[in-house]
């Protein structure tokens, strides 16, 4: 019916004015309740974890921590998943993307650089290739 995206687009932020872009997930459990529902409109983004029925929220903020842009998929998805739909529609040229390891791989890191935007993710722990990036900017 598409009334998260109408609160969305009216609580996004221009995002010419930042410098800075974080992309950042979290999961919320979803009550037993929520789930069986028809299945008209599509999916439900409600996945099975070891955690039980969970909803992962994608988020692309500011550095004020305005929303910039944000996804929900099921919870058994892996966060990197949708790191290349977070920034798509949004000027990232001359800004500084961050996020954490968990968003670390060579075609991340290509995508954000082929669009002139700084890369600042640290390394996997088990990373082979490792990149340069500000550690000042990284968030901890």
């Amino acid at each position: 019916m598409g009334v998260f995206e109408k609160i969305l687009k009216v609580l996004t932020s221009e995002t010419e004015k930042y410098f800075l872009l974080e992309m950042y997930s979290t999961f919320c459990n979803v009550h037993q309740h929520s789930t069986g529902a028809r299945k008209i409109l599509g999916n439900q983004d409600i996945g099975v974890s070891r955690g039980g029925k969970i909803t992962k929220i994608h988020a692309l903020v500011n550095e004020n921590f305005q929303l910039v842009k944000v996804i929900l998929s099921a919870g058994n998805f892996h966060d990197s998943e949708f790191a290349l739909d977070l920034p798509e529609g949004v000027n990232l040229e001359g800004k500084a993307v961050l996020a954490d390891k968990a968003y670390c791989s060579q075609e991340i890191c290509d995508y954000i650089q082929a669009r002139e935007a700084i890369c600042c993710i640290p390394d996997k722990s088990n990373s082979v290739l490792h990149h340069n990036f500000d550690r000042e900017k990284v968030p901890s």
